[in-house]
């Protein structure tokens, strides 16, 4: 592939990637001296040891999310909202793209990458209750209203 190299590079400048759990097998098959390994936190490092980076965050669907810490070595596992029946799930078109915007709003605020991941399964949680995309991101009023009830 002719952006092979282009995107090796631009990889390494990268110092947190989030992606889907398919987003981060295709950076692991992209990297061609890693083998595919079923365990969520060695592939997490694997990919950091790669390119790089500092922090991997995985999303997971209805099974919340992960975040490896290079620096420290340390794994977590954020569950999904509480708040989400399965049964009350509308539209999962822009799930992904509330849970970006909610963790790097709260880190941007000070919170570790640890919270803010567990605030945007909450955000995202609460997007797929409703059809479409924008128009489904929830106001921080109603996030707040979960957290206090």
């Amino acid at each position: 592939h002719a952006f092979t190299p282009l995107l090796r590079e631009i990889l390494h400048l990268a110092d947190v990637i989030c992606g889907n759990a398919l987003e981060i097998k295709q950076l692991m098959d992209f990297s061609s001296n890693m083998g595919y390994n079923k365990n969520e936190q060695d592939k997490q490092r694997q990919l950091c040891t790669a390119f790089g980076f500092s922090y991997v965050i995985t999303t997971l669907g209805a099974k919340g999310s992960s975040l490896y810490d290079f620096s420290d070595n340390s794994f977590h596992l954020s569950s999904p909202s509480p708040f989400v029946d399965q049964d009350a799930v509308v539209d999962t078109v822009g799930a992904g793209d509330s849970f970006i915007g909610a963790l790097l709003s709260r880190r941007l605020n000070g919170d570790s990458w640890k919270d803010s991941a567990a605030f945007a399964n909450i955000v995202a949680g609460e997007s797929i209750k409703r059809e479409g995309t924008q128009r489904s991101f929830p106001y921080m009023r109603d996030i707040q209203s979960l957290l206090v009830n």
